[in-house]
């Protein structure tokens, strides 16, 4: 092939062509770069519903980024990579060769995957050819010899290497010692570390976990139950009391507000109505985060006992982002078709791309799961 004029390359092709002899490994770099993209803005994007988050609202944008490009990068880059894996087959298997003969037969073959590979292929056709006394080709004459040491350390030792450590620690597996076993065993563990790391920061995938704070207006703020829900009549020993009153008697309560605010419905009080009921178990349960400013503001639903708009309560609302989260029902709360309902069907779940509340619990709650059910088929 007739060399291309340096004077027509551009500056990206000047640039690719000073660093032929690091082709194959810059085309295997980007196209694990990209796969890994790719892979990642799928996972996160669609299995794990990201953009259902609110928590995760600030990754969204660069996971559709990076899965653009690790499509785009796949897409054309990992053709050149198969080629070149290819052409790094075939001289494994010649530089294996031991018969003179054999060598001589698959000369051209080998030099020609060494030039496209690069200057460390090159030298180890060419100490190939001269271990077996055959002349070195004009085209690897010239070529340096380079010591392979550090690279065989490295490359051989682990991405090449068949007869490894747990092939040989574990009898009977035999199956290890094929190479591509070798190395989809590899690309397993690696992804596996990666994918636990990054859940160990950022909690991507927690299931049950223990997460006891919630974010207003950009402030930790601990979960837990507001004032109203203490004013309340309880029983005492000598008879029924304010808990609030109680408490300020017994200067175990300070700074209470001159006008507190009516006191909540108790949720499984069957005497009291049902939207009372429904509006109570969701303010302490949802409103934490579904409030303006809260850890789920963006998505427009708010839950807390202060709300009267509709919209804002998911009355015929849309979900901002549609995933798996949606069931593929339209609307948060469809008046009196809880069926149809997002909220109720989120309750419902166990799954962990799906549930709401999203932390802290693996199971229904069966009592409440009948109260919001009953309460949405009222609403007309």
């Amino acid at each position: 092939m007739a060399r291309r004029d340096d004077r027509n390359l551009g500056f990206f092709g000047r640039l690719w062509d000073s660093q032929s002899g690091r082709h194959f490994q810059i085309i295997t770099n980007v196209s694990i770069l990209s796969l890994a993209l790719l892979v990642w803005g799928i996972v996160f994007l669609f299995g794990l519903s990201g953009p259902t988050d609110p928590s995760k609202e600030n990754i969204v944008a660069l996971s559709w980024i990076g899965m653009l490009i690790g499509a785009i990068g796949t897409f054309y880059v990992g053709p050149e990579f198969f080629f070149y894996l290819g052409m790094k087959q075939t001289l494994d298997d010649i530089l294996l060769l031991d018969s003179r003969a054999e060598v001589l037969r698959r000369r051209k073959e080998g030099e020609e995957a060494a030039i496209i590979l690069g200057v460390r292929y090159m030298s180890l056709m060419r100490e190939l050819l001269e271990a077996h006394e055959i002349p070195v080709g004009k085209n690897l004459i010239n070529s340096p010899k380079v010591s392979t040491q550090n690279d065989i350390s490295i490359e051989e030792k682990w991405w090449n290497n068949p007869d490894s450590v747990i092939s040989r620690q574990l009898p009977g597996l035999g199956l290890l010692r094929e190479l591509i076993v070798h190395r989809v065993l590899i690309f397993i563990t690696s992804i596996t570390l990666i994918s636990l790391l990054w859940n160990t920061i950022f909690g991507l995938a927690s299931r049950d976990g223990s997460r006891s704070y919630t974010n207003l207006n950009k402030v930790i703020m601990p979960i837990g139950p507001k004032g109203r829900n203490f004013d309340i009549t309880f029983f005492y020993p000598h008879g029924e009391v304010n808990q609030i009153d109680y408490w300020k008697e017994k200067k175990k309560l300070e700074n209470i507000p001159a006008n507190r605010k009516n006191p909540t419905a108790v949720w499984d009080d069957v005497s009291e109505k049902i939207g009372n009921r429904a509006r109570a178990y969701l303010d302490i349960n949802c409103a934490h985060c579904h409030r303006e400013g809260g850890s789920a503001g963006n998505s427009g639903f708010y839950l807390s006992l202060e709300e009267t708009n509709n919209t804002n309560l998911g009355f015929m609302k849309k979900p901002v982002a549609a995933g798996r989260g949606s069931g593929g029902l339209k609307y948060v709360i469809k008046p009196g078709r809880s069926e149809e309902s997002i909220l109720l069907y989120r309750m419902a779940s166990t799954d962990p791309g799906v549930m709401m509340p999203e932390l802290s619990r693996n199971m229904k709650h069966k009592e409440a799961i009948p109260l919001i059910r009953e309460w949405i088929d009222s609403i007309n």
